[in-house]
């Protein structure tokens, strides 16, 4: 199947696919009272405990490690967690998938801990979460897995540093319970007891991402349709503010971003299987615009499967990827001049079960994973940061991977 070539398709205005040149027409949001002014960019500010060092990202299944190389944790097909990463920085080679161990009934996590240790989390066989404190390749001390308590709980988990370097960690459970543990402190080993954040039942993974004031926002899918978020409390606290309710009805929990202004957006799947997109009001507010579409893409490609994957990328737009009901991967990206114009989807092909991570590597290009049909991990990334051709979908990476059937 040949691949679509795109000249910036994910970064710049102006793809070129193999047949002649095409420059498809900026898509206007319905709704024209966008927020798109700028707004003063991430700062840094004083407060007791604040680590002008913490992650700003939150945990994904595919990561930058610490030597800059791309390492994607999986569940394979007996159960466990399995890991495979770039040979080097910014290269194509893989090394082959290495067992982990630990008992995966959903998709690991990863994310670096204060200490740069890559950590892990994945809910396992028994409805428990597990941590390893150290999953990266050639690391001189590997971690074990350790059992942080918990019981019926399913998924996904979500995790993320907070502004004082502690990790934390959020599950959903059979009956719809959003749970939540974290470090007592980012230097030491111990964790606290899981605990219920107060709230309707949840029906999808929750999703976790820091705010331009360092404070952490969490958002989860109700069993209503509606998407509710979390505030931390203040910067680095234990407590959460009650859930405010993103306006109108998704199907799934929400991918999210923070943008070069400051300003968180979410981007789900919609309960016709379009994709949706709601925006803070202002920085920090936890205060949503309704979901909303672009006029173009309600007719192409057509139903949509799954939670999309948004990315930001190498000259600062969001770069959204999603999979079509028949495995195919499509994308879309902002407008450089105007960033409330979005551009109508261009195709990647591909014939994916599920897709797993949008990722840039250490140079800058961007990588989207998935599971293929047969159980294998695959991959299209771009040739340079800001520019196309994108490579076909590989087929060498291996692996036998279960596929997660939910969002």
């Amino acid at each position: 199947m040949a691949a679509v070539c795109l000249l910036g398709a994910a970064l710049l205005a102006t793809p070129i696919l193999l047949v002649g040149w095409f420059v498809p027409n900026a898509v206007t949001l319905d709704d024209e009272s966008f927020p798109g002014s700028p707004v003063a960019p991430l700062e840094d500010g004083p407060s007791d405990g604040f680590r002008p060092d913490y992650a700003r990202d939150p945990a994904a299944r595919a990561v930058l490690d610490g030597k800059w190389r791309l390492t994607h944790l999986a569940r394979s097909k007996q159960g466990t967690v399995v890991r495979t990463h770039q040979i080097a920085p910014a290269q194509d080679e893989m090394a082959g998938w290495t067992d982990l161990g630990g008992s995966a009934a959903g998709n690991p996590v990863t994310v670096p801990d204060s200490d740069k240790r890559m950590a892990a989390f994945v809910i396992g066989a028994d409805g428990s979460l597990s941590y390893n404190p150290q999953v990266e390749a050639d690391a001189s001390a590997p971690g074990t897995w350790q059992d942080l308590g918990g019981a019926q709980l399913i998924g996904t988990p979500a995790a993320a540093q907070d502004a004082t370097g502690r990790l934390h960690v959020f599950a959903r459970s059979t009956a719809g319970g959003l749970w939540e543990t974290h470090q007592s402190r980012a230097d030491e080993g111990g964790w606290t007891g899981l605990r219920e954040i107060p709230g309707p039942p949840i029906q999808d993974d929750p999703v976790v991402h820091v705010d331009s004031q360092h404070t952490l926002k969490l958002f989860a899918l109700g069993g209503d349709g509606v998407v509710r978020t979390h505030a931390q409390a203040a910067l680095g606290a234990d407590e959460w503010n009650p859930a405010q309710q993103v306006p109108g009805i998704a199907a799934t929990s929400p991918s999210v971003i923070l943008d070069e202004f400051g300003k968180l957006h979410l981007f789900a799947q919609g309960p016709d299987g379009e994709i949706v997109q709601s925006s803070e009001r202002d920085t920090a507010t936890n205060v949503w615009s309704g979901w909303r579409t672009w006029r173009q893409w309600r007719s192409e490609p057509g139903a949509f499967a799954g939670r999309p994957m948004v990315a930001t990328g190498a000259t600062g737009i969001l770069v959204l990827f999603a999979r079509d009901a028949n495995g195919a991967v499509h994308e879309s990206w902002q407008s450089e001049s105007q960033r409330f114009r979005w551009y109508p989807w261009q195709p990647h092909e591909g014939d994916l079960a599920e897709l797993t991570a949008a990722v840039k590597d250490s140079a800058g290009k961007m990588v989207v994973y998935g599971i293929g049909r047969d159980g294998s991990l695959t991959r299209t990334r771009q040739d340079s940061p800001s520019s196309g051709p994108w490579h076909e979908w590989s087929t060498d990476l291996g692996g036998e991977l279960d596929v997660t059937t939910t969002s």
